[in-house]
């Protein structure tokens, strides 16, 4: 008998705010909502089809309007984007980190996005949002932003 498993993909957001000493400012965790498009990019990816790229980007902004999965990048002024670093941790998490150094991202840090192209806002295909914070970055502070995908069976 075969039997019928369902799959989920759950998200998490991880940040760390940091002064200039390294001293810990700040810290929290959200869930993260999967855009439209990285339903499709995911679906893509599963299939081998449209040459669909990895996530390679982290990006924070300035807006706190809540997400929705018809948005397609940060709500708000794009504050800095980063190459971030994949790493498989177990057979079904992925996780994504970037840091923010000092002079990087400065101001107040209320949304992240992650996605597929290292690129400015609206070059890029997001596959998730979530809304942080808010961290006020100083610009000696650094800010580390780490995204976890998690395939979970229902």
């Amino acid at each position: 008998m075969i039997e019928n498993i369902g799959v989920k993909l759950v998200g998490n957001v991880t940040w760390v705010h940091r002064s200039k000493d390294g001293s810990i400012i700040a810290m929290g965790q959200k869930r993260n909502l999967l855009l439209q498009d990285g339903q499709e990019v995911m679906v893509d990816r599963l299939g081998g089809l449209g040459g669909a790229a990895a996530i390679t980007v982290i990006a924070i902004g300035d807006s706190d309007s809540a997400a929705s999965m018809d948005q397609t990048d940060l709500q708000g002024t794009e504050l800095h984007y980063h190459t971030c670093t994949n790493s498989r941790v177990t057979n079904n998490k992925l996780v994504c980190y970037s840091d923010f150094a000092a002079g990087h991202g400065t101001g107040t840090i209320k949304e992240t996005v992650c996605a597929d192209t290292n690129a400015a806002k609206g070059a890029r295909k997001c596959l998730a949002r979530c809304v942080i914070g808010p961290i006020v970055k100083a610009g000696g502070d650094t800010v580390t932003i780490i995204w976890e995908f998690i395939f979970a069976e229902v």
